[in-house]
């Protein structure tokens, strides 16, 4: 199935000057899938969306599936078009591949940032990247309700000056997201609610169940943006209906 290229306008509040017109391309839920020989399909797509970083929000390997070497492939790939910065899912959390797969994934240059920021400049002006660990570390069994607190307490403890631009698996905690007013959040996890019915949307999400609220575009609440990416792999239920993968491209502007 070919990939779908989505660009979305983010119209963000307190977006500092020199970062309007700034292109996060956002990758999700890979579930270590292959996109053409050497990830060359997926690659090229980024390449079109010429992003200024390219972020990943989780889920790029599978526990159901042993193998990272599909996302390395890709990781090793995306490093060469923009710096990367990546954060954990569900599926990192229960992975018994997952301390390999950290290793080789610093091998490869991109930034796996673990309940911490990295600030990025363009000359005097700067943005604060964010990366939320999934809620899942250290508590594998840990529900949406009881990780709420969870997330609000990571986010306070990463506060700062200045725009934040937010990396984080799940949508289904955009109460933490908005309570601590960051600018852009970016998520996954919710696959599109994996078959879309026209004028509905998604019928089913992880974390949110039946005919969930957040499953794919933009999402405003109070001064927090949402972005939701549909994502590009599967992993217990392999179909899609009206829902082909997707990358998405964030162009930042002021709002």
């Amino acid at each position: 199935m070919p990939i779908k290229q989505t660009e979305i306008i983010c119209a963000c509040k307190n977006l500092p000057a020199a970062f309007s017109g700034f292109r996060v391309a956002h990758v999700s839920d890979l579930h270590n899938a292959r996109f053409g020989k050497e990830q060359e399909k997926l690659l090229s797509v980024l390449t079109a969306m010429k992003p200024d970083i390219v972020a990943v929000t989780g889920d790029s390997i599978d526990k159901r599936r042993r193998g990272t070497e599909n996302a390395l492939l890709f990781l090793r790939g995306a490093v060469k078009i923009a710096p990367v910065y990546c954060v954990t899912g569900n599926h990192e959390s229960a992975s018994p591949e997952f301390p390999a797969f950290v290793r080789a994934l610093e091998e490869t240059g991109a930034h796996l940032l673990r309940n911490k920021g990295e600030e990025i400049y363009r000359g005097e002006q700067k943005i604060t990247v964010i990366g939320l660990d999934d809620p899942k570390f250290p508590v594998p069994k840990i529900g949406t309700k009881a990780a709420l607190p969870i997330v609000e307490n990571r986010l306070k403890e990463l506060s700062g000056e200045g725009f934040r631009l937010v990396l984080s698996h799940h949508p289904e905690y955009m109460p933490a997201y908005r309570a601590s007013g960051a600018g852009l959040v970016l998520c996954g996890h919710a696959h599109g609610g994996q078959i879309r019915l026209p004028l509905v949307g998604g019928l089913y999400a992880p974390g949110q169940g039946v005919l969930p609220k957040y499953t794919a575009g933009l999402y405003w609440e109070e001064n927090t943006a949402m972005l939701v990416s549909r994502g590009l792999g599967n992993s217990l239920f392999p179909i899609r209906v009206n829902n082909p993968p997707e990358v998405v491209c964030a162009v930042l502007t002021g709002g």
